[in-house]
């Protein structure tokens, strides 16, 4: 019996150390108070940065001098989903399904009114031949067709009954779960993501020029971003951390063969060569694929990463940039921290900008970052 009881302190204590580590792990020299300018999504184009606040609000940036030169004052419409079509036109989306289209002076033109029940619009995607894509609630909806798409096919997701839609206590055969991460390529492919910790993630594939759902990549898992490279390869981001932490990146063909770049777990793992730089466990956050450099650039625990991808498929010039002091939330669905940076991107002349959950946006020139006001 006492043995019994040591084993569950010992459980409790395990437990509580591990949560301890998780908050230490992000913690460094000087401590960064959460900003009230919490922003949930951005996009960039040749003149301006856009992004939303967690109250729906819209705030532009000039890239060139780094100055806001417009805020959204009033919360309606709110705004919940940020996007370009191909001619570098702006487009909002709305928390009543609306979608506005924004104009000189970054007024909002009413463009889209649901046809049915208003739902919150959470991305929005246009196809090569600009034809205009929601997520919603209850699935995929492609504008032109007026159809929903939800009948995606689960593959092996151990905790998708809580997204099925019958509510069955077995995983279900098919589902729709509203994605965290999402990004179309330039093959019209819609990939969508929602990390759940440590019961894993959705992986959904669209077909966004004909129409159809595609099977799953099944080897992803804990997806943290994607990106795409300008010869249609696609590279997934992956990490959680867990009582300990992971990261792993992916690249998957235009035939949608995943290869895996990196595996943090691996203290051995093939660098070609090179010295390996990336520090075992870490925990891999949003990428983004550097076109001018032809590198990917990635977030991880440890700081920002690039690294240029050989043609045997290997990670190569591994370089760490920089690692800026940022405030990490407590991952609902695992025993450890989210990943503090939730995007990045780049900018044409080449600078890195990145969004993170509570410290607002960053821009990076290639020698130091400054947090946008």
């Amino acid at each position: 019996m006492m043995r019994k009881h040591i084993q569950i302190r010992m459980k409790y204590l395990y437990i509580a150390f591990s949560l301890l580590c998780s908050f230490v792990s992000y913690s460094q020299s000087e401590s960064t108070e959460p900003s009230e300018k919490i922003y949930t999504t951005m996009l960039n184009d040749d003149s301006n940065l856009y992004a939303l606040n967690d109250k729906g609000q819209l705030t532009v940036w000039d890239l060139k001098t780094l100055k806001k030169i417009y805020k959204q004052n009033d919360t309606l419409p709110k705004y919940t989903a940020l996007a370009k079509n191909k001619n570098d036109v702006v487009y909002l989306g709305s928390s009543k399904g609306f979608v506005y289209r924004l104009k000189h002076y970054y007024s909002a033109e009413l463009i889209y009114r649901p046809k049915k029940t208003a739902t919150e619009i959470y991305f929005i995607f246009f196809n090569s031949k600009n034809e205009m894509y929601f997520v919603l609630n209850d699935g995929l909806y492609c504008v032109k067709e007026d159809k929903l798409y939800n009948q995606f096919k689960n593959t092996g997701f151990s905790a998708m009954q809580r997204v099925s839609f019958n509510g069955a206590n077995s995983d279900p055969d098919i589902y729709f779960d509203v994605p965290t991460v999402a990004f179309i390529d330039s093959n019209d492919r819609i990939w969508m993501s929602d990390c759940m910790g440590e019961f894993g993630c959705t992986r959904n594939t669209f077909d966004a020029n004909n129409n159809k759902i595609l099977d799953e990549v099944t080897e992803l898992n804990y997806i943290q971003s994607f990106t795409e490279d300008t010869l249609g390869n696609v590279y997934v981001t992956e990490g959680i951390e867990h009582r300990g932490r992971h990261g792993e990146i992916y690249k998957v063909s235009p035939s949608l063969k995943a290869i895996k770049l990196y595996d943090s777990y691996d203290s051995d793992f093939d660098f070609e060569g090179e010295k390996i730089v990336l520090e075992n466990g870490l925990f891999i956050g949003a990428g983004a694929w550097n076109k001018a450099e032809k590198k990917l650039y990635f977030a991880s625990s440890d700081g920002f990463y690039r690294a240029a991808i050989s043609t045997k498929n290997k990670l190569i010039d591994v370089e760490k940039l920089f690692s800026p002091v940022l405030t990490a939330k407590r991952e609902n669905l695992a025993i450890g921290m989210q990943m503090p940076v939730k995007q990045v991107a780049f900018t044409n002349d080449n600078r890195l900008l990145f969004l993170t959950a509570a410290n607002g946006i960053g821009v990076y020139n290639g020698e130091e970052y400054i947090m946008l006001e």
